[in-house]
């Protein structure tokens, strides 16, 4: 793989230049050096200067990146760095396909909330209305689902809160067989059948099933298209002239030569490329930063009781409703400040941010299994360059525990509808290594002996400790989790 020459292109299309000279200087080039997300101390030598985005990429072995950034609902500035693919042969430019995984269920979201403003759904109604092609079976487990009193509905299976399984999918290689969306909710694929285990309405569960499941609804449902990709092209792309976007699963010949190829944590190529989702409201679509920043600027103008050319404003005020802790609208993540969602399928990782006022945002896609980290590192460059609030360095003071202590903290820990974590000692005994459901992993360091941080972002996690007996349960990111 080519690591020294990590290119930076950036494009002269007229839409990401029309707010260049109102911008500045570029948020973030080669030779920026890297926000620090933690500053820490107590302990010397686990903090050092932050890295040039050069050196960080090199170390990293990371083959592609792309940025889009919004300033007053306009794109002012898009550059993509690096290469398409492990070869080094097509370097990634603003007009180079990622795919957007889990950004995914947003714009779905949106074609859904058209559909509703068009009369052909119902956000509140019974989903199996609109369901022509297949009906949702009952787990075998659970016996206590009443189809009439308590139907699974579009806004709850849009917000995550039908009660369905599946929270994601692994997606097919190139010589796998690869089922349609029915096949996928029957089990026929490498995912189990999605069912209702829990009652629709009664707690919000992630699932990328539910949103499968709302993808053959709107397909059945359209007076005019009968595949997915047609429809949401009609619904979104077209009407904010995402012209770089698309459903389509598997990718068209003709669009592979635009397309970045996926890439494991080491830098490896993923065979053919991609995989394929066939489950593509919930993570089949293919786009640019720039497309993506297209589309939440549509929902910020909205957010401003500005109607636009996909929504009107009191349609995106629906898709900022949420209920109970859960802060998840209809597809998106609902912050004090900011909306956004992120995504990660097999080599790609993603992240989109907008203000919730004042028309500021960013779009940053990598071609990498480990892009979250470098994701977060640039985001808060941006934050951190263009004086955005939030995303700011945090001081932490790390404390030495035994390795007794540190062991009372370590087990397997368990989210309701996200999964399970492990816990383990770090390899120096300073500090606790955190692997989630999906593999990745990253580093907690001890504030106090129930106190630890993300060494990464500074975020909190605190054990329930009492005594001297190991840990009961934790409490990260406004979730509880318990020891299993």
């Amino acid at each position: 793989m080519v690591i020294g020459v990590f290119a930076a292109v950036s494009m002269q299309s007229p839409i990401t230049t029309a707010r260049a000279d109102d911008l500045g200087a570029a948020p973030v080039s080669l030779d920026t050096r890297l926000a620090p997300a933690v500053l820490i101390t107590g302990i010397p030598g686990l903090t050092s200067e932050a890295p040039t985005l050069r050196e960080r990429t090199a170390q990293a072995n990371v083959p592609g990146l792309s940025i889009a950034v919004v300033t007053d609902g306009e794109i002012a500035w898009a550059e993509g760095f690096g290469f398409a693919d492990d070869a080094g042969q097509a370097v990634v430019t603003e007009r180079t396909l990622f795919q957007a995984a889990s950004i995914s269920k947003p714009v779905a979201a949106a074609g859904a909330m058209r559909l509703v403003e068009m009369g052909e759904m119902e956000l509140d109604g019974d989903i199996e209305e609109h369901l022509v092609s297949w009906r949702i079976p009952a787990s075998s487990a659970d016996v206590s689902w009443d189809r009439t009193a308590s139907p699974v509905t579009l806004r709850q299976l849009l917000g995550h809160n039908a009660g369905m399984t599946v929270r994601g999918f692994p997606g097919y290689g190139s010589f796998d067989e690869v089922p349609s969306a029915i096949g996928v909710l029957d089990g026929l694929g490498n995912t189990a059948p999605v069912v209702v285990e829990a009652v629709p309405g009664s707690r919000h569960q992630y699932s990328g099933g539910g949103y499968t499941v709302a993808q053959v609804a709107m397909v059945d449902a359209s007076a005019e298209h009968d595949d997915f990709p047609s429809l949401m092209s009609a619904l979104v792309f077209e009407p904010l002239g995402m012209v770089h976007s698309t459903f389509e699963q598997p990718l068209p010949e003709e669009l592979c030569g635009r397309a970045a190829s996926g890439h494991t944590s080491d830098g490896t190529r993923l065979e053919g490329g991609w995989v394929v989702h066939p489950e593509m409201a919930a993570a089949g679509l293919w786009t640019t930063p720039s497309d993506l920043a297209l589309f939440f600027a549509s929902l910020q103008r909205g957010m401003a009781g500005v109607d636009g050319p996909v929504l009107s404003a009191g349609s995106v005020g629906e898709m900022l409703r949420f209920e109970g802790d859960v802060r998840y609208g209809l597809g998106l993540n609902i912050g004090t400040e900011r909306i956004g969602h992120g995504g990660g399928n097999r080599g790609f990782r993603c992240v989109a941010t907008f203000f919730n006022e004042g028309g500021d945002g960013v779009v940053i896609m990598s071609n990498w299994d480990n892009g979250w980290a470098l994701n977060s590192d640039v985001l808060r460059t941006i934050f951190t360059n263009l004086d955005w609030p939030g995303l700011r360095a945090v001081e932490k003071t790390v404390v030495e525990l035994s390795e007794r202590e540190l062991g009372l903290c370590a087990g397997a820990y368990e989210i309701p509808g996200y999964g399970t974590f492990v816990v383990e000692v770090d390899e120096q005994r300073i500090g606790l290594n955190v692997t989630l459901p999906d593999g990745q992993r990253f580093r907690i360091l001890p504030e106090s002996p129930t106190e630890f941080f993300d060494l990464e972002d500074g975020v909190p996690i605190v054990f329930h400790i009492t005594g001297n007996e190991p840990a009961t349960g934790a409490s990260w990111s406004e979730a509880t989790a318990s020891r299993k």
